[in-house]
C-alpha cells in the first residue's frame, strides 16, 4: 500500500463511520422524543410509519457496523489496522509537530486499539448473527418468530453507541497521525434533524386540532397549490 492508498482507505472508513453515526444520532433523537418530549404522542411517532422507520434504521446500522468490524469485509477496521502495522514506512505516522512516530510505539498503539475493539467481541458476534439470520438471510429458526433472533442475539442502542464511539476514536486518531489533520467524527451535520421534523409535525397536529382557529382555512395548508394569501375565511 502507498501512502495515498492508506489515506484514501482512511477517508472511506471515515465516511462509513460518519454515515452510520449520523443514522444512529437521528434514531437517538427519535427515541428521546418518544420518551421525553412527546408523552401524549401528538406527533404520532408511535404509529406504524415511525415503527417501520425505526426497524429500517436499526437494520441499516447493524449492517454498517458489520461491514466495519467483521473480518471478511474488505473495509473492516481490524484488517486495516493490520495493514498499517505492515506498511509502517508508507503510513509514515507523525504527531502534530511533524515528528515521526517510532515504529514500536506505533505498533503498540495499534495493538491497544485492537484490544479496545476486542472488548466488543460479544456485540460483534451478535451483530453477525443478526445480519445472517434476520437481515441478509431468512433462517428457518427465526422465520416465523423474528423477535426471537433479537432475544437470542441482543444488540442494544447502547451497544451500538459504545462500539461506534470506540471506532470513531480509532479512525480519528489514525487519521490525525497519517494525514496530519484532525477530523470531526461526531456526525454529518445538517440544517435539520429528526427532532426538528417531529417538532414541526407536532406543531401542525396542534394547529389542525385547535378549535379556536375558526377563521383559518386549515385545509389550505395541505394543498399542492398552497397560497399564503388564501388561508383565512372570507
Amino acid at each position: 500500500m502507498t501512502n495515498e492508498e492508506i489515506v484514501n482507505h482512511l477517508k472511506e472508513l471515515r465516511n462509513s463511520v460518519l454515515y452510520t453515526v449520523t443514522l444512529l444520532h437521528q434514531m437517538d433523537l427519535i427515541i428521546k422524543w418518544q420518551s421525553e418530549k412527546d408523552p401524549t404522542d401528538e406527533a404520532g411517532i408511535r404509529g406504524q410509519f415511525f415503527g417501520m422507520v425505526s426497524v429500517c434504521f436499526y437494520r441499516v446500522i447493524v449492517l454498517e457496523c458489520y461491514k466495519l468490524i467483521w473480518d471478511t469485509e474488505h473495509q473492516n477496521l481490524y484488517e486495516f489496522l493490520n495493514q498499517l502495522s505492515k506498511f509502517y514506512d508508507q503510513a509514515s505516522p507523525s504527531d502534530g509537530d511533524g515528528n515521526i512516530i517510532d515504529r514500536d510505539e506505533y505498533v503498540q498503539l495499534i495493538r491497544d486499539q485492537k484490544k479496545e475493539l476486542n472488548q466488543f467481541k460479544g456485540v460483534k458476534n451478535n451483530i453477525q448473527e443478526l445480519r445472517n439470520n434476520l437481515i441478509a438471510h431468512s433462517d428457518s429458526t427465526y422465520y416465523l418468530d423474528k423477535n426471537k433472533v433479537g432475544k437470542d442475539f441482543p444488540v442494544t442502542w447502547k451497544d451500538l453507541n459504545d462500539l461506534l464511539d470506540v471506532i470513531k476514536n480509532i479512525v480519528r486518531r489514525q487519521y490525525s497521525l497519517i494525514s496530519d489533520a484532525d477530523v470531526d467524527m461526531s456526525r454529518i451535520h445538517a440544517g435539520t434533524n429528526a427532532r426538528q421534523y417531529l417538532e414541526r409535525l407536532r406543531a401542525m397536529e396542534r394547529f389542525w386540532k385547535n378549535d379556536n382557529l375558526n377563521n383559518v382555512r386549515k385545509i389550505a395548508f395541505f394543498s399542492d397549490e398552497y397560497d399564503p394569501k388564501d388561508i383565512f375565511m372570507k
